[in-house]
């Protein structure tokens, strides 16, 4: 499936000096600084798909995207489902997006209270953290800074999953995200996590029903993500993203990752 593109977003990176060309097609380019990690990044945030299917095109884009932002430690483009990039680019994040049907929400998934934001700031650490070792970095103090200003999110909805009337898990969401490269709004599940020694699989299913009515309700497709070690080819995150795919979720688009080539 190959992404359709906003005209708007081109138009706009014209604008912003970020769109460029090569072999007459277009790709967007800029420099990005992860909030996470605080790694400097050359972001290539679309790439027609005429460039990413020509292994030698791909080649002579990466020199090019070399040269735009030469402080980067990691180049990241984004790729459409069907498409991959190959060696020496490996998975860095992947979207999902969810295609089941939003099934009833338990009893004891509930809505989270003033009371539970002590717990969903650890939680939310606790996955910012993790997401920075994914990718070779310390969050460090910013894990905590992002938790508390995601919860602070005019559009963050989060709930709570709990056992003995105490929250044990959540699921939070960003529910007036919206993709700029092709104009679609969505509701992001940022995250979701069960305490371990809880029934995490069951939980986490209640969890993400809740997430999938909270979304149909709104009329938005729910689009999550999983993060991928980074160099890896290979890692626990593609057994991760292959059980999701099992269980009612489709690639929607993916990020890929390469180190800057040296000399550019």
């Amino acid at each position: 499936m190959i992404e359709q593109v906003s005209p708007d977003y081109l138009r706009s990176a014209e604008a912003s000096g970020l769109l460029a060309t090569l072999d007459g097609l277009p790709y967007v380019v800029g420099e990005h600084l992860d909030a996470v990690t605080g790694q400097r990044q050359c972001l290539a945030e679309y790439v027609d798909p005429g460039l990413l299917a020509d292994p030698s095109a791909l080649r002579r884009l990466r020199q090019a995207l070399a040269t735009t932002a030469p402080a980067a430690e990691r180049t990241v483009l984004r790729v459409p489902p069907d498409l991959s990039p190959g060696p020496p680019w490996t998975p860095h994040l992947t979207y999902i997006r969810f295609t089941g049907k939003a099934g009833p929400v338990p009893p004891h998934v509930l809505p989270a209270e003033t009371r539970h934001e002590p717990a969903l700031v650890g939680w939310l650490a606790a996955a910012f953290d993790l997401a920075g070792r994914e990718q070779g970095h310390d969050a460090g103090a910013r894990s905590a800074e992002l938790a508390t200003q995601l919860l602070a999110a005019p559009d963050r909805r989060s709930y709570v999953a709990t056992a003995g009337g105490i929250a044990v898990g959540h699921v939070t969401l960003l529910c007036a995200a919206q993709d700029e490269v092709t104009g679609r709004d969505f509701v992001e599940l940022l995250d979701s996590l069960v305490e371990p020694d809880q029934d995490v699989s069951g939980l986490t299913a209640d969890l993400v029903a809740a997430a999938a009515a909270h979304a149909e309700a709104e009329g938005l497709p729910l689009i999550g993500h999983v993060v991928h070690p980074v160099g890896a080819v290979t890692s626990r995150a593609e057994a991760v993203l292959a059980s999701l795919l099992r269980r009612g979720w489709v690639l929607d688009h993916r990020y890929y990752s390469a180190p800057p080539l040296e000399g550019a």
